[in-house]
């Protein structure tokens, strides 16, 4: 029986009554979404933002307040215990339909090496059918596979034991309150190799979570056989002393890639949430990080043959006496030629329409963006500051009018520029970037074609 699936945009207000601006939801349906995003709630820090968030509206039809619960800035997939399949695609679509949106949507997690070409491959595009939970699941347990055949890892690992034979150090004073009456013992510390480290452990917690919330046979299947081969490793029991513990070298190489998912999977960070405990799931991505991700890539990519890019910088902050409130740009260029700095900060914003809201509408939306790049600007001392817009319905109106500040600080010229990214065409949008920057190296900033 195929599962029913209802397609939502980030932002997009959902309630259980057919009202103008609203997304519908049978009642059944809609109090499972409720008692998801309360469960949610509990489950998450105080200092984390939940995904969807509970506001309540006056019900005419009902005479009595309902709730309506709000998307926030987060796509991917909600499976309720309904058994209805929330898909939530970004605020901004392209190319006009649901099925171009998500192609781009999928194409950019690929490009942040989050997706492999062969999870890609069980995603069905056009369909209405994004199983992206169960591919996630998939492709961590084709890395614990390969992990396995490659063979687990084994360490020293430090033990404490009252034992009848005489190995590593001996602990006088446990020795003695122990043993006054026990000659035949010794309470000593000792190194054991064996392969309870803490990446196995990880992993083998990793899989009981994963074969728990799968629905899929063959993931259920073999996260099941996979867990033979950790018999005799220990569940991981305090997950952030084990992450602490893990040190890749050139003898443990082989886990880098896949600790970034088991880390992914049970600390729940906000690019990633896998949440169980009731019977819904979700894998959710926040937007904003998405599209600042595969920015980054595809700027490293196009540019690293001439320019030095280094994404999320920590080099600098507000404040050096005391060093406190440290900046993090998301893109810092550097040239040797002239000692040249530019910094590329990515918005998942769609700017308003100047023509109808007027230039106070874009004043409120973006006068934060300025702000920071005008302080980025100043520790940095860099002379130019790129704002990477995703090109929306209205970003025409803004491209050789409105795309361009100037000012004077500090004694040299500051230039910050708004460019819009096009997602349809990223190959276009960097060769688009270049020329703006080349432009800048020639001493004028034209007007990009």
């Amino acid at each position: 029986m195929k599962k029913r699936v209802k397609t939502v945009k980030e932002y997009d207000e959902i309630c259980s009554e057919k009202a103008e601006g609203y997304v519908f939801l049978p009642e059944k349906d809609m109090d499972c979404l409720v008692e998801y995003v309360q469960t949610l709630g509990k489950t998450l820090k105080k200092d984390e933002k939940a995904p969807a968030t509970i506001q309540y509206k006056y019900s005419y039809e009902k005479k009595c307040s309902i709730p309506v619960v709000k998307i926030q800035k987060y796509v991917g997939e909600l499976e309720l215990k309904s058994g209805l399949r929330l898909q939530i695609l970004p605020k901004i679509y392209f190319g006009g339909s649901e099925d171009r949106t998500k192609q781009i949507y999928l194409e950019m997690l690929k490009s942040t090496y989050r997706l492999t070409e062969k999870a890609m491959n069980q995603i069905s595009l056009g369909m209405g059918d994004m199983e992206l939970f169960e591919a996630y699941i998939r492709m961590y347990l084709d890395e614990a596979q390969m992990l396995v055949k490659r063979g687990l890892r084994s360490a020293y690992e430090e033990k404490t034991d009252n034992l009848r034979c005489f190995r590593g150090k001996l602990q006088v004073s446990g020795h003695i309150r122990r043993n006054i009456a026990h000659k035949e013992r010794f309470y000593v510390t000792y190194e054991e190799f064996t392969k309870n480290r803490p990446e196995n452990r990880l992993i083998k917690t990793t899989l009981k979570k994963l074969q728990k919330v799968t629905t899929d046979g063959k993931n259920k299947q073999d996260a099941r056989e996979l867990l033979l081969f950790f018999d005799g490793i220990q569940e991981s029991v305090d997950y952030r002393q084990d992450f602490a513990q893990i040190r890749i070298d050139r003898n443990s190489r082989e886990y880098e890639k896949i600790m970034k998912w088991t880390e992914v999977i049970l600390q729940g960070n906000s690019f990633l949430n896998f949440s169980d405990g009731i019977k819904s799931r979700s894998i959710l991505f926040a937007m904003d990080e998405v599209f600042e991700n595969y920015v980054a890539c595809q700027i490293k990519k196009y540019f690293r043959e001439n320019w030095e890019v280094s994404s999320q910088d920590k080099n600098y902050y507000l404040f050096e006496k005391p060093r406190d409130f440290q900046l993090r740009p998301d893109i810092v260029m550097k040239k040797g030629e002239g000692n040249r700095t530019v910094i590329l900060d990515t918005k998942w914003k769609s700017l308003p329409d100047m023509k109808n809201e007027g230039w106070s509408a874009f004043n409120k939306k973006a006068r934060n963006d300025i702000y920071q790049m005008v302080t980025y600007a100043s520790r940095y001392e860099a002379e130019e500051i790129w704002l990477l817009y995703p090109k929306a319905k209205y970003s025409y109106q803004y491209e050789g009018i409105r795309d361009r500040f100037e000012t004077k600080i500090y004694g040299h010229t500051l230039v910050i520029h708004l460019f819009f990214i096009d997602l349809e065409n990223m190959e276009e949008s960097m060769k688009r970037l270049s020329q703006g920057l080349e432009d800048k190296m020639a001493g004028e900033v034209k007007k990009y074609e």
